[in-house]
């Protein structure tokens, strides 16, 4: 059960880190 709540952690980390990169380079082009 922990490892689920881990790579749910993990995952949101991800998508949050890929949105944050997206939109920095949409700012920049």
């Amino acid at each position: 059960m922990d490892l689920f709540y881990i790579g749910l952690a993990i995952g949101f980390f991800a998508l949050t880190a890929g949105l944050v990169a997206y939109f920095d380079r949409l700012r920049r082009s």
